[in-house]
């Protein structure tokens, strides 16, 4: 089952200085991932934030997918952890 991320800012973007482009790399390595039968684990959408009192172009309701399947948390789980240690350049699994 691949699990569907949003990388969404929660300001507005501004030119030079803020934007969903500063989260290149990890949208980058989440679409790398890999399950076992060589299937992406994640479905990663950018994007930034939608101006102030505009309404949300979002265009999928939210899933449940994961709330729905324990070995879905638990991957996601162990992922978040990998790359927690990876940030802080500590051995992963």
């Amino acid at each position: 089952m691949t699990i569907k991320v949003l990388l969404q800012t929660t300001i507005a973007p501004a030119a030079d200085n803020w934007s969903i482009d500063r989260f290149s790399l990890l949208a980058t390595l989440l679409r790398q991932e890999r399950d076992e039968s060589g299937h992406a684990v994640f479905e990663v959408r950018t994007r930034d934030r939608d101006p102030l009192g505009a309404p949300d172009t979002l265009d999928e309701p939210p899933g449940d997918g994961i709330l729905r399947s324990s070995e879905a948390r638990a991957s996601a789980g162990r992922y978040a952890r990998n790359v927690a240690r990876w940030l802080a350049g500590l051995p992963t699994d």
